[in-house]
């Protein structure tokens, strides 16, 4: 690999390489920003300081979506995975589009939604990312699995658990990879938590608490439109709380299934959706899981797991902007918790598309199922119907009494 002169980098560091046409003066940002252009994540870097380049990425992937968690989480992690090489972005929204631009210095082609066939028609393209409104899921994934490309997808798969079979199904018939994105089960803590529970360390599980508090609050805007016949801090939030569920139970379904909710935010009233929840789950074996959520932690990120069994508990605290605490004689100091869950599951994000790719070159299979997402899928509706009848949910007469009206669908 041809890498370049360590006297040049220092050079440029400093202001000082002659190679640019004249050096960066301290303080001119429009210098400066030019010549960051450098580390971006484009061929360009990879090029001039003896990375890999392009030429030599094994596989060649688009991006359906460029909204919030794509552009701040996903497309860099694409970006910085030297197994894939990003060929284009779609995105019909031209406010999004500058922004990433201008952040990631991004020198690839954008296209509207019009332009998604031909784009697919690519026999070079090996798979797809979307990152599209979840009623948009089922339309793309069938079209990008037909075409003959692997698909990783935000969750939810798609709005109907019905799609959700349809798609896993088809994945398998064409032999494609196709994984959703719940992160958690690529986060080291909590592998390390289920290890504890799956090996027998901890005996017999009892109660399980789940914290889910989320920092910053999501615009209005948004929650004005998310999941508005249901309810949203479930469906959106509290769901990775359910497939951690259906992880940890190894797809044991509970038997019963309550929910409370309450609208502190005067503005949340208004919209009629909750920003707090508390869902009580019991399981054929005894076991209770109470998951609390909250739409705002005015102290950053707040996720934490209790474990509590027959021979002992298994705890999974929060990180720490630092480890580094300050003992006073009144008291000790300690870093705030991270501020957001891009920073808090960063490694989490960067593993699930180490694992697509793995999945992608025949190593392993998709870590999530179909049986996980129909699971957690069903866990959310029951918990919507407890929450819109204020009462606890039989879930196996819940599963009956929905499999009665799509059958009858399905005969009409």
């Amino acid at each position: 690999m041809k890498m370049a002169p360590f006297r040049q980098i220092v050079r440029w560091l400093t202001g000082h390489c002659e190679s640019f046409g004249r050096p960066c003066k301290a303080g001119n940002t429009r210098d400066l920003r030019k010549h960051t252009r450098m580390f971006s994540n484009t061929p360009r870097l990879y090029q001039k300081f003896g990375q890999t380049s392009s030429k030599s990425r094994q596989h060649s992937v688009g991006v359906i979506g460029a909204g919030r968690i794509a552009s701040s989480v996903h497309i860099p992690n694409i970006l910085n995975n030297h197994r894939l090489q990003l060929r284009w972005i779609v995105e019909n929204n031209p406010e999004a589009i500058k922004p990433l631009q201008d952040k990631l210095y991004l020198d690839i082609p954008f296209y509207t939604s019009d332009h998604t066939k031909s784009l697919l028609d690519d026999p070079s393209l090996s798979a797809v990312f979307i990152f599209t409104p979840t009623p948009t899921h089922y339309d793309i994934i069938l079209s990008s699995l037909h075409k003959g490309k692997a698909v990783f997808t935000e969750k939810p798969t798609a709005e109907k658990l019905t799609e959700i079979s349809t798609l896993y199904d088809t994945a398998a018939r064409l032999e494609l990879p196709l994984l959703t994105g719940y992160m958690r089960r690529f986060d080291a803590a909590f592998q390390d938590i289920y290890d504890m529970l799956v090996q027998g360390q901890l005996g017999k599980l009892h109660i399980c608490k789940v914290t889910s508090r989320d920092s910053p609050k999501p615009s209005y805007e948004l929650l004005r439109t998310m999941d508005r016949t249901g309810c949203n801090i479930l469906s959106d939030m509290a769901v990775h709380d359910f497939d951690f569920m259906s992880w940890i139970m190894q797809g044991t379904a509970p038997e019963s299934i309550y929910v409370v909710t309450h609208a502190h935010d005067p503005i949340m009233a208004e919209i009629g959706q909750p920003d707090v929840s508390s869902v009580i789950m019991k399981y054929p074996d005894g076991s209770v899981a109470i998951l609390d959520s909250s739409r705002e932690s005015c102290y950053g990120y707040d996720n934490r797991v209790e474990l509590f069994g027959s021979h002992g508990m298994a705890t999974l605290e929060n990180p720490r902007q630092s480890f580094a605490t300050k003992n006073f004689d009144i008291g000790a100091l300690q870093k705030p918790l991270m501020h957001s869950f891009p920073q808090r599951y960063r490694e989490a994000y960067q593993n699930e598309i180490d694992h697509f790719v793995d999945c992608m070159e025949g190593k392993a299979s998709p870590r999530v199922t179909k049986e996980d997402c129909v699971l957690t899928g069903l866990m959310v509706e029951a918990a919507v119907e407890s929450y819109k009848q204020n009462q606890a949910i039989n879930f196996p007469e819940f599963l009956s009494n929905r499999a009665t009206l799509i059958s009858r669908h399905q005969v009409a």
